[in-house]
């Protein structure tokens, strides 16, 4: 399956017209805000949103986990060339 642009950097941003992001670009951004969120739940002191998290039950730290996946299933470097996270 080829590697298309898509929409993420300015995704909802209320741009009508986005410029799509090459892959590069989307697999980068995943990876900040999924250690954007890792690092706000590190702060969690107490059970996140429980009724509502049908997941982890609210576990903060399991949610920690869960962000960190995608960087070690793909186990940095990216596998996409020429994409660096760090």
């Amino acid at each position: 399956m080829p590697l298309v642009p898509i929409v993420y950097t300015k995704a909802g941003s209320g741009d009508i017209t986005p410029t799509p992001d090459s892959q590069q670009e989307v697999y980068k951004g995943m990876l900040a805000d999924l250690e954007k969120s890792a690092a706000v739940l590190r702060e969690a002191r107490e059970s996140v949103l429980s009724r509502n998290d049908l997941v982890y039950n609210g576990d903060a730290s399991k949610w920690v986990k869960a962000c960190e996946l995608p960087d070690a299933a793909y186990g940095c470097p990216c596998p996409l060339q020429g994409c660096r996270t760090g």
